[in-house]
């Protein structure tokens, strides 16, 4: 690794340095001829075309290559940090990729342009390149969301830029009062949002609610969202419907279980439904009739689930439009907005609903050209 990163450095700044003489749409050598003039590899080759294309520096067409990007006026952009240029090839950055899909579909209306900020080359807030903030003029739009960025923070409100800092977890605000002040806040209460889940379920007719979650601490928003909505439902909490997936053995022992006592369970993370699913059949349990099921983040694996499967959706793709609509065209942008998730129902919920209301739980590739897939 200590060999190969100067090389990735030295092959990127001369690539970024010769596009610099380059006309936009102009189309770069294929990726192997890369490879051959910089002596280098396949994976370095793509790591860097991926930071370019990160950067809005160039642009790929599938099937045919990589072009030379434009070079849109600094006021027209809109910056959206992200941990590290290859951040989009895991399926964690999903919501993520629906909140873009909001923001770019908006901002294209406008001619704006939503760019990719890659703020460290590995992932790590502790290993932040400082050099890319050099970008960052006052007056600068900048989507900041939660933090992971924290040491951004002092940084951004240095420059005067414009921010608008997605809380969708209700973390840490009370931090930083002095900069939140200035900024635009967008909130997206997950607590509310499992807790309204329960209370939707039990108004079903389910009495015994299980959850099945991810993040072990007690005070983590949506697991106190699901103590929340028990209480409100008059509904008693008990150990044994109160699952940690990090605990293996004990999710196994609870799902798997023919004599489990729950009748309804709401899983914390798309993430966790292949696994949940098999071992609710392992114990013989029918989806419905023996156990509703709702997911916390809708995703498009839950549609093409049999059955399709019923969700807490959190409105990320509508929230990326509000950003551009209400917060980048408002006068006084900051302030502090809210959004509200949606439960949908589908065949795992109600027998006969089918896969529901139509969703916005698939993210396009109307970013592609400025973000690294």
């Amino acid at each position: 690794m200590k060999e190969t990163y100067p090389v990735y450095k030295k092959m990127y700044s001369e690539l970024k340095s010769r596009i610099s003489g380059m006309k936009a749409d102009q189309k770069l050598p294929s990726e192997a001829d890369l490879c051959r003039e910089f002596a280098v590899a396949r994976m370095t080759v793509n790591k860097v075309i991926n930071l370019l294309s990160a950067e809005g520096t160039v642009y790929r067409i599938k099937g045919s290559g990589t072009y030379v990007g434009k070079a849109p006026s600094s006021s027209k952009i809109i910056y959206f940090l992200l941990p590290s240029p290859d951040f989009f090839i895991y399926d964690c950055t999903y919501n993520s990729q629906l909140l873009l899909c909001g923001l770019t579909r908006e901002a294209a209306l406008s001619g704006l342009e939503v760019r990719g900020l890659p703020v460290s080359q590995v992932n790590n807030p502790d290993k932040i390149d400082w050099k890319v903030m050099d970008c960052l003029n006052d007056g600068d739009w900048v989507i900041v969301c939660g933090f992971w960025y924290e040491k951004l923070l002092p940084p951004l409100a240095r420059r005067n830029c414009r921010v608008v800092f997605c809380d969708f977890y209700s973390e840490k605000s009370k931090k930083y009062p002095s900069l939140f002040k200035k900024w635009a806040i967008v909130r997206i209460d997950a607590r509310a949002a499992i807790s309204n889940g329960v209370k939707h379920l039990a108004a079903l007719g389910r009495k015994r609610i299980a959850y099945l979650f991810d993040v072990y601490h007690q005070d983590a928003p949506p697991n106190t969202g699901y103590r929340d909505g028990l209480e409100e439902s008059g509904l008693p909490f008990r150990n044994e419907h109160y699952i940690y997936a990090g605990n293996t053995d004990e999710m196994f022992d609870r799902l798997s279980d023919k004599k489990s006592s729950f009748d309804a369970l709401i899983i914390s993370n798309p993430s966790l439904v292949r696994q949940a699913l098999m071992l609710l059949s392992l114990a013989g349990k029918k989806i419905p009739d023996d156990i509703a099921v709702l997911v916390f983040n809708d995703h498009k694996k839950l549609l093409e689930s049999s059955p399709p499967l019923g969700a807490i959706a959190m409105p990320y793709m509508k929230t990326g439009r509000e950003i551009i609509r209400n917060i980048y065209h408002s006068e006084a942008p900051a302030g502090e907005y809210f959004f509200d998730a949606e439960i949908i129902d589908r065949e795992s919920v109600v027998k006969g609903a089918g896969t529901g209301k139509e969703s916005e739980c698939v993210p396009d590739t109307v970013f592609n050209k400025s973000f690294a897939f």
